[in-house]
């Protein structure tokens, strides 16, 4: 892989180019090494990917690309992506902006995405999540054997601490305490850049222990970020769940709900998870079909009801 750019090296190479200036892939790989530093190693990768993605999709120089492509190139995504994409064009075009490659940033009068039609309930129920745990111990026995428990057991740790897929993935013994009351795991290189503590109790114990039999290296999870969300996407396809629903996030989201169901105050919840804002805890915590069905039932019992 080529040494990202500085922005000194990058303008010393718009200079050698003479009028022509900087290329397109150039000025990408000058906005990569500013990125860095400024950003979590998550946020990071996302932002260069969906970045990358755009500038292969719009084969314009960044530095002429309008806000009418931006808005039809934008408006031909689903509301979730196009969110993403967005928020990682906005860090790249200010950069542009910043650094004097340009007087204006296109995405500042881009169109209003509008919402999605609905709000997909992403957890999983209890029996949703024990489908899955019985498709990926048979995914794995169609393979080596013995590797189907493990990526199981993979997904109930999860589900039991709530970690994004990739601090899941890249979380170590090193910071998995396991020293009775005061047991739990340590959280870091975080999406927010905030470490966080989780404690470990009874699922989330025993999901270790089998974990720790099954990976001798000095990962919890002996795959990688890209492998485990490949086989949580299959096993989950193969338990009967939509592909919106077919992704390690879910575990997350289900492990916001459940806490939810079982009154946990959103302020708690939002501590466990390691959100800085509460407004993000929100979308993680939809109310189950029941719980919804309780709160209107509270009506039976308003007095002065007309009969």
């Amino acid at each position: 892989m080529h040494k990202p750019l500085s922005v000194g090296e990058a303008r010393a190479g718009a200079d050698c180019r003479g009028c022509a200036g900087l290329d397109t892939f150039a000025l990408y790989r000058a906005w990569w090494a500013d990125v860095g530093p400024r950003r979590s190693a998550d946020t990071c990768r996302q932002y260069r990917y969906f970045v990358l993605r755009t500038l292969a999709d719009v084969p314009k120089d960044p530095r002429e690309i309008t806000t009418g492509q931006l808005d039809r190139y934008l408006g031909d995504l689903t509301p979730a992506n196009a969110k993403a994409v967005k928020a990682a064009l906005g860090d790249f075009f200010a950069w542009i902006q910043r650094s004097g490659w340009r007087n204006d940033n296109p995405l500042d009068k881009t169109k209003r995405q509008k919402p999605g039609r609905a709000r997909v309930k992403r957890g999983w129920s209890e029996e949703e999540l024990y489908r899955v745990f019985q498709a990926a111990i048979w995914i794995g026995d169609r393979g080596r054997r013995g590797t189907g428990e493990g990526l199981a057991w993979a997904i109930l740790g999860q589900y039991a601490f709530g970690l994004r897929p990739g601090e899941w993935t890249g979380l170590r013994w090193d910071n998995v305490n396991l020293n009775g009351a005061a047991s739990c795991i340590y959280v870091t290189h975080t999406k927010t850049g905030n470490d966080r503590v989780v404690p470990i109790e009874a699922l989330g114990r025993r999901a270790l222990e089998e974990l720790r039999q099954r990976s001798p290296n000095a990962k919890v999870v002996p795959v990688g970020r890209t492998q485990y969300w490949a086989k949580v996407r299959a096993a989950a396809e193969l338990a009967g769940l939509p592909p919106e629903k077919s992704r390690p996030y879910a575990l997350r989201h289900s492990f916001a709900s459940r806490l939810v169901e079982k009154g946990v105050h959103i302020r708690v919840i939002a501590e466990l998870l390691g959100h800085v804002d509460m407004r993000a805890t929100m979308t993680y915590t939809t109310p189950g079909d029941e719980q919804l069905r309780q709160a209107v039932r509270l009506l039976e019992n308003s007095p002065s009801m007309p009969t």
